[in-house]
Formats: structure tokens, C-alpha cells, sequence
């Protein structure tokens, strides 16, 4: 039946765009990584350490 098959290709589509999308994004972090971008992961470990010390800092000036 015709709408079988459509329905059959159309999932088709959609797992070969699931998959290429995921190959994308891996390309994209790779090249990323290359040029020493930081990932978003990295900057908000950063983030955290700057705030740390910060409270540190504070906590240092009032003794």
C-alpha cells in the first residue's frame, strides 16, 4: 500500500538526517577542539572555580 511505503521512506529520512546531524555536531566539536574553543562544559567549570574563588577572596578581606 502506498501509505506503508511512504511512511517506510519517511522514516528512512529521518533516521539518515538523525545520523547525519550527529555527524555534523561531532565535526563541529572536532574542529571546535582544534582551534581551542571552549566547550560549553569547560566554561562553566571555569565559571564555578571564578565564583570559588571568589568567595574565598571576600572571606580573605574580612579577616
Amino acid at each position: 500500500n502506498a501509505e506503508v511505503a511512504t511512511e517506510k521512506v519517511q522514516e528512512q529520512t529521518s533516521r539518515q538526517w538523525s545520523r547525519a546531524e550527529a555527524m555534523l555536531d561531532q565535526q563541529i566539536d572536532n574542529i571546535l577542539a582544534r582551534l581551542n574553543v571552549p566547550s560549553k562544559s569547560d566554561i562553566e567549570l571555569l565559571s564555578a572555580k571564578v565564583s570559588e574563588l571568589a568567595e574565598k577572596v571576600d572571606a580573605l578581606r574580612q579577616n
